[in-house]
């Protein structure tokens, strides 16, 4: 059954590897990004995107539209202080 997934973090190293292998099994995938334009490059046609953030609580409820489900790859970024996210200071 093809499912329509909404890819927190699926831009990134661990991300994109997730947002390819659900695109492999057929999956409708969805990726919320700050950069439509740099994420389109990146990612390509197949993928959905949805312009937003993670921090914006209506991004999320946009971007969750019409998706049955999340995938988070986001684990380096929950539970670091928003200074040290990344490993970098702000």
């Amino acid at each position: 059954m093809n499912r329509h997934i909404l890819a927190l973090g699926g831009t990134g190293m661990l991300g994109q590897p997730v947002v390819g292998r659900l695109l492999d099994r057929g999956h409708r995938v969805r990726v919320l990004t700050r950069s439509v334009a740099k994420t389109r490059a990146r990612l390509g046609d197949p993928v959905e995107l949805a312009e937003g953030t993670v921090e914006r609580e209506s991004d999320l409820r946009a971007a969750m539209s019409g998706c049955g489900e999340p995938e988070i790859t986001l684990d380096e970024w929950f539970g670091r202080p928003k200074d040290t996210r990344h490993g970098m200071p702000h």
